[in-house]
């Protein structure tokens, strides 16, 4: 038997040894590494199929080509490789994320906590969500409003303005 015919058996060997939906990620991943600067803007990993055909998985993203958006797609095949694919992309864009910004997202994130737990409407959701944001880098404006929500005597409402008669609710 020569060397040659000797690399290629082992070669099929190895590769009945690693299951066919993970086989495809070496092909895979280059695409996606070439599609990186394209992640910043957005795109989803979504499934596709239908009723009598098997689910796939593939990559969308948009690309502008000579000024004009061109919608791309990624065939990444099974579940496994969008798994990875979506672990990938998910590390690039948490890259792309500043300290400051995910400060700000862990603010807004814990003001909605905090809203939903008092009982706040929705406009009044949003407008402590841009106190908070007005106040995200002025650590003592932000103690300010913190001791202005402990002691019920804020500038978010509940919604209703002060003064004015409430609706019987039976027009």
């Amino acid at each position: 038997m020569s060397d040659k015919s000797m690399n290629k058996a082992y070669e099929k060997c190895e590769n009945q040894a690693i299951p066919p939906q993970v086989r495809r990620w070496p092909t895979v991943k280059p695409k996606l590494l070439r599609a990186r600067i394209h992640w910043e803007m957005g795109g989803s990993i979504l499934k596709r199929g239908g009723s009598s055909s098997p689910d796939r998985w593939v990559c969308r993203y948009r690309e502008t080509v000579d000024g004009n958006i061109c919608h791309r797609c990624i065939y990444l095949g099974s579940h496994e490789i969008a798994r990875r694919a979506e672990s990938l992309i998910e590390q690039w864009r948490e890259e792309l994320v500043t300290p400051e910004e995910r400060h700000l997202r862990d603010l807004q994130r814990q003001c909605g906590l905090f809203a939903s737990a008092r009982g706040y409407s929705g406009r009044a959701k949003v407008r402590l969500r841009k106190a908070v944001e007005s106040t995200a880098n002025d650590p003592v404006a932000q103690l300010k409003l913190v001791v202005s929500l402990r002691d019920d005597d804020c500038q978010i409402r509940s919604g209703k303005k002060p003064g004015r008669p409430r609706r019987s609710g039976l027009w």
